[in-house]
């Protein structure tokens, strides 16, 4: 009689590939970045745009055996820090106290454009976007499907997101200012970038058609601006330099 073995295997690392693999956590609350220390003069900053600071977790992280990491962001939250029953994805300035010209415009996203300060050379957009009126939709860049728009270099990642409840302050039933955005991307391939750690590192939410930043705003009052609050969660795996210097 013919019979079948089955053989159960398990993949070990060693102590030494363990040691090059970091989690780092980002969280901002949109709104407290822009009102403190002071509001930003910049219109570049804050709003969708956000510069943080990466620790240095240990020496390997600042050694200068190791250029080059793997990073990818396998966890991405985002919901309104507020009590607010109308929140929403917004592009725009939205500058507390704005006028018209500072308003947000609220947008139907089914997925941000994550993009990080740190230098890649393994990514690449094309966009056709020359339906979006300029003025409304604050459009950054303008490509038809002749001349799409070409954007080059950086890390950058489509984040695709769904309603989840996560509770209002008061309750985690379901409620109108109960829910908020997740995005999970756990078997995402990571890219080859730059070292990070011990870096200033600007963190941008981008809408993937206009190319502006985008944030949580109240669709209620898209003039006072970023009301998100933002959870990030990235792998870094150090890369040793070719040759072993």
């Amino acid at each position: 009689m013919e019979q079948h073995h089955s053989v159960n295997s398990v993949q070990v690392f060693s102590t030494d590939e363990e040691k090059l693999k970091f989690r780092v956590i980002v969280a901002i609350n949109g709104e407290r970045y822009r009102q403190a220390p002071a509001a930003p003069a910049a219109v570049f900053d804050g709003d969708g745009s956000y510069e943080i600071d990466i620790p240095v977790p240990t020496a390997i992280a600042n050694s200068e055996r190791y250029n080059q990491c793997l990073i990818k962001c396998d966890t991405f939250t985002a919901a309104a820090s507020i009590a607010s029953n109308t929140p929403t994805w917004a592009t725009g300035i939205g500058v507390t106290g704005g006028g018209a010209a500072a308003d947000g415009v609220a947008v139907k996203a089914s997925a941000i454009e994550l993009q990080v300060g740190v230098a890649s050379g393994q990514s690449c957009a094309s966009i056709i976007n020359n339906d979006l009126a300029g003025a409304v939709n604050h459009l950054i860049q303008s490509g038809d499907k002749a001349n799409p728009v070409v954007d080059i270099a950086g890390y950058r990642q489509l984040i695709p997101g769904q309603l989840v409840n996560q509770g209002n302050g008061l309750q985690f039933g379901p409620a109108a200012g109960g829910y908020g955005w997740l995005g999970m991307m756990r078997d995402l391939t990571p890219l080859l970038c730059a070292n990070p750690f011990g870096q200033k590192l600007r963190i941008r939410l981008i809408d993937p058609l206009s190319r502006a930043k985008m944030c949580i705003m109240n669709a209620a009052g898209l003039n006072n601006g970023d009301i998100g609050s933002y959870y990030l969660q990235f792998e870094v795996t150090m890369v040793p330099n070719k040759g072993g210097c």
